[in-house]
């Protein structure tokens, strides 16, 4: 899902609300234990530039849960339209996500998966690397930004828990 700033953090708060609504239906005594969206997501849990851009992307991930990406619609553009050279700003916005370490891997990699025509074309411009093969180097290029990153190594960016948990938590604290 994509659209501004905004759009995205009221699509992700109705998302909360609506996981608490569908637990509440499978359990009414679980009603007492529900959090509004605004107070697990308040406004200021989400970074300025997040808020004010006019291109967000909710990327949800089948295990790795939810990111919140800007500039994301710009970056596809780039894998399905590769920039001329390395001046090119759609260049320098993929040169950002490779090395931006808050972008997770497993985006490019999809994103690569998606354009496999155009994305060699993309990262040769990007990188001013000739050479450069996304089957071949792709991984590589990855590891070079993100050591700590990988299968069975990268966490979940913002992950929905049902509300039974946070109270459990919080009664820990």
């Amino acid at each position: 899902m994509s659209g501004t700033g905004g759009d995205i953090i009221a699509a992700y708060r109705s998302f909360l609300n609506a996981c608490s609504e569908a637990s509440v239906a499978a359990n009414p005594k679980a009603s007492a234990l529900v959090t509004a969206a605004e107070q697990i997501a308040p406004d200021d849990s989400f970074p300025p530039e997040l808020a004010g851009s006019d291109d967000v992307a909710l990327y949800h991930h089948p295990l790795m849960g939810v990111s919140f990406l800007v500039c994301y619609g710009q970056v596809e553009a780039a894998h399905r339209t590769p920039p001329a050279d390395a001046e090119d700003p759609a260049a320098e916005l993929l040169r950002g996500y490779v090395e931006d370490k808050t972008v997770p891997g497993y985006v490019l990699e999809d994103l690569a998966a998606k354009y496999p025509d155009t994305v060699d074309a993309a990262y040769r411009a990007a990188l001013s690397s000739p050479g450069f093969r996304w089957a071949l180097d792709g991984a590589a290029l990855l590891r070079r930004f993100r050591p700590s990153s990988g299968p069975g190594k990268d966490v979940p960016g913002v992950s929905p828990v049902p509300s039974s948990l946070i109270d459990e938590y919080r009664r820990l604290g």
